[in-house]
Parts: C-alpha cells; sequence; structure tokens
C-alpha cells in the first residue's frame, strides 16, 4: 500500500516505536484509508489527506494483542479483530470497543482470507 497520501497522523507515526498503521474501509465506500494504533488506542480515517480528521477513536483490547483487519460481519465496513492467544475480539463497529469473540488454533500464523462474503482468519498453510 502506498504512503503517498497517507494522514497527517499516519505520516507522523511513521517510525515511532509501537505505533501500527492500518489500511481499511471503515464506511464501506469501496476506498480504502488509514488507521493508527498506539497501544490500546485505534484512530480511524476515511480521508487520505493530509488534513484528514479522525472519524472514529477507541480504545480496544491489550497493547500486546495482534491486529488484524478485515470486514468480519459481510455489511461491507473493515473493522479490527484483535487475538489474544487462541481467542480473537472481532469489533463490532469502528465507533464502538464492543466486540464478539472466535478462536483460532493458538500459535498458528493467520491470514484474512474471503468466504462467503466476509473476511475471517484461517491459519497459514
Amino acid at each position: 500500500t502506498t504512503m503517498g497520501l497517507a494522514s497527517a497522523a499516519v505520516v507522523l507515526s511513521l517510525g515511532r516505536k509501537g505505533d501500527q498503521v492500518h489500511v481499511g474501509d471503515w464506511d464501506g465506500d469501496g476506498v480504502r484509508s488509514w488507521a493508527v494504533r498506539v497501544g490500546t488506542r485505534v484512530v480511524f480515517y476515511n480521508d487520505n489527506t493530509a488534513l484528514a480528521a479522525p472519524v472514529a477513536s477507541v480504545s480496544i483490547g491489550r497493547a500486546s494483542d495482534e491486529i488484524y483487519v478485515g470486514d468480519w460481519d459481510g455489511d461491507g465496513k473493515d473493522t479490527v479483530a484483535l487475538r489474544r492467544g487462541s481467542t480473537v475480539y472481532y469489533q463490532t463497529s469502528v465507533e464502538s470497543s464492543a466486540t464478539t469473540t472466535g478462536t483460532v488454533p493458538r500459535g498458528a500464523t493467520l491470514n484474512v482470507v474471503r468466504q462467503d462474503g466476509k473476511d475471517v482468519l484461517v491459519p497459514q498453510t
């Protein structure tokens, strides 16, 4: 993914230890945009310009959780999933820290794949 049109917050985060930059379609309009994770806080943007304002900011999970991006419920909008051991916490919307849970094999490397109209986490083969 190109960083050419990244928001100001993304540009500032690049290279800062512990910050993670993620790309997703947070509002379901078909345009990929940015999110920045710092510790347990994730800030979402719908616009990839230097003047982009956050559309949502949530504190979710633990800083040590692995994070994945996908359309977990098939509604066309991406959210994050947090993996902790064999449990996955799927965020229900970018405006909320509410989650649903699932399980995955402990220690397996996971990939996000599209199945039956939604994204799922599957062990890498």
